[in-house]
């Protein structure tokens, strides 16, 4: 899980300037993930903006619109409508897609079982995947790690949400915290 984030927060941590991205992925899904020796790899940024920085408030980058379907059922609800309002926060909400299935073992939306008009459906009114029992019960350290950093990607307003940097950074200290407490 840490390696999949960090490798999202990599990419959106070049030429950043106060947190804001300088570059989106805008396909951030399972299989865009290679495995190398070294861990996970973020590949493929075929459909990948770079950003403009808005001179007007210089604070910020500027959202964009993209202007083709970005179809699937790993989007964020901005894409899903799409939003002139799309950032690198798109990434994070489907970040929290691969960190379900990590966690899970499954499909966050499984498309055999529900098409993918009824899964933006849920999704756009706040409905998210669905964890069984044994996840809502489960009291073990990187299960509850894991399901808090799908909560911080799985924020309904992008401007709310967390950066792919502070669950990076949430995972990374939660990492070091359970690394520690087993020791002891």
């Amino acid at each position: 899980a840490l390696d999949v984030a960090e490798g999202l927060a990599d990419l959106h941590s070049i030429d950043s300037v106060n947190g804001h991205s300088a570059m989106v992925h805008s396909d951030v899904i399972v299989n865009q993930y290679v495995m190398t020796k070294s861990g996970f790899k973020l590949n493929d940024f075929n459909r990948g903006h770079l950003m403009y920085w808005n001179t007007t408030s210089n604070t910020s980058t500027c959202p964009y619109k993209s202007n083709e379907p970005n179809p699937g059922v790993q989007r964020a609800p901005e894409e899903i409508i799409y939003s002139n309002e799309q950032t690198e926060m798109i990434d994070t909400f489907s970040l929290g897609h691969i960190l379900f299935m990590i966690l899970t073992s499954e499909e966050s939306f499984d498309e055999s079982k529900i098409d993918m008009e009824e899964v933006q459906e849920i999704v756009l009114k706040g409905g998210r995947p669905k964890y069984r029992k044994k996840f809502l019960e489960s009291h073990h350290a990187v299960d509850r790690a894991i399901m808090k950093a799908i909560d911080m990607c799985f924020v309904q307003n992008w401007r709310k949400r967390h950066s792919s940097v502070e669950v990076r950074d949430y995972l990374a200290q939660q990492l070091e915290d359970i690394s520690r407490t087993r020791l002891l």
